[in-house]
């Protein structure tokens, strides 16, 4: 005895609950329509001006375009942070060399830029020696010029790359080499050799910091529109009569197939017996016939039935949900007594019934009588040792 489902079966669930079936395949119809009209973009009047559609599509070219520029800004800053020996050097702990030149400012003009332009022009191989191809690089961080009132610091600071008195030795030849070419007197000299905290390479390496949080700033700032451009917002009809059509057929298709499983899953839950041809597969009963209250005709033919299987008997039970008006018809047709109980209802009276009957008869009403049901009384009938003449649809 095991529960079976067959293809005919489902198709009995689904014509048994067809109405059901039908309004909540309805129902998802008539909300995949109404979803499709409430979410079909925004009416005319509340969409934005093409004026102001172009004004943005402007600014994002715009804001795309400095953005690129600025992100490869940021990444040459970066580069070049990382790879600047001025940027290693801790600047509360450093060496270096000032070297500090007096002119008359009536006869130099701008000694800073006098001089940074001299020392500018020296080659790069005087200075760093093995590290001049990369050295030239930050040749003006490495070496600062400064000047104020005719007096002009040159600052050299000590890095592992190069040799930081070969490079003051050449700067101060070239200073003194061009300025007695220009014939400016220099007034006086110094060259001290410095150690500890230098003002000026945090200065060096502030403005660099500076910079990356500039542009890190800027880049941020670029994903807030501004105030006088508005995000568009696109305009669009309400949906078209055929959209709503489209949607309301996928909502009720997809109501439809919804309903079909839940009432299928349901069935297959409660084991509920959905045909005849169910009943006689799962537990091997013969169709006596069907009986319906006042048709003398089903009455005459459902004896006939019995009789041609138990003429015999002297009393038959019917075992399952008590039915009067089977029981009565059968008796009054037949002339012998028929009793009804079950086994979920089992008590003395209904045991010795059993024990004095000749057979059994099942009631089966189609879609409403379970499999357990069912079940239990066959079990209830053969272990008194009862035969089970076949199942009555009620």
């Amino acid at each position: 005895m095991e529960y079976t489902l067959t293809t005919h079966d489902i198709v009995q669930i689904i014509l048994r609950k067809w109405k059901a079936i039908f309004l909540i395949a309805l129902a998802f119809a008539v909300l995949g329509a109404g979803y499709k009209y409430m979410t079909t973009g925004k009416t005319s009047a509340e969409a934005s001006t093409p004026e102001e559609i172009q004004a943005y599509e402007e600014w994002s070219d715009y804001r795309g375009e400095i953005q690129t520029k600025m992100g490869d800004d940021l990444m040459s800053v970066h580069h070049y942070m990382s790879e600047n020996p001025v940027m290693k050097l801790d600047a509360s702990n450093c060496r270096w060399i000032k070297l500090t030149f007096t002119f008359d400012v009536s006869v130099i003009g701008d000694g800073q830029q006098t001089v940074g332009g001299w020392i500018d022009s020296i080659p790069s191989k005087e200075l760093f020696g093995e590290y001049a191809d990369e050295g030239w690089r930050y040749r003006n961080d490495l070496i600062c010029v400064s000047g104020d009132n005719g007096e002009v610091g040159v600052f050299v600071y000590e890095v592992d790359e190069y040799d930081m008195d070969k490079a003051a030795d050449a700067v101060e030849k070239q200073v003194r080499a061009r300025a007695g070419e220009a014939g400016i007197p220099i007034l006086s000299f110094s060259r001290t050799n410095r150690s500890g905290q230098s003002q000026r390479l945090y200065e060096i390496q502030d403005v660099y910091r500076q910079d990356v949080s500039r542009l890190y700033n800027e880049l941020y700032n670029l994903n807030k529109v501004p105030d006088v451009v508005k995000v568009p917002v696109r305009g669009t009809s309400r949906a078209s009569l055929n959209s709503l059509v489209k949607f309301g057929i996928l909502g009720g298709g997809g109501g439809l197939i919804l309903a079909m499983l839940f009432f299928i899953f349901l069935a297959t839950i409660k084991k509920r017996m959905l045909s005849e041809a169910q009943v006689e597969d799962s537990f091997g009963l013969a169709n006596l016939g069907a009986f319906a209250p006042g048709n003398a005709g089903k009455t005459k033919l459902l004896a006939a039935t019995i009789r041609a299987l138990k003429g015999d008997a002297e009393s038959l039970m019917i075992l399952g949900a008590e039915d009067t008006a089977l029981a009565e018809a059968l008796s009054g047709e037949m002339e012998i007594p028929f009793s009804g109980g079950s086994a979920e209802a089992a008590d003395v009276e209904t045991l010795e019934t059993l024990q004095k009957a000749d057979g059994v008869i099942l009631p089966v009403k189609i879609g409403t009588t379970t499999f357990d049901e069912l079940k239990k009384n066959v079990i209830f009938a053969e272990q008194f040792g009862k035969e089970v003449l076949g199942y009555v649809t009620v």
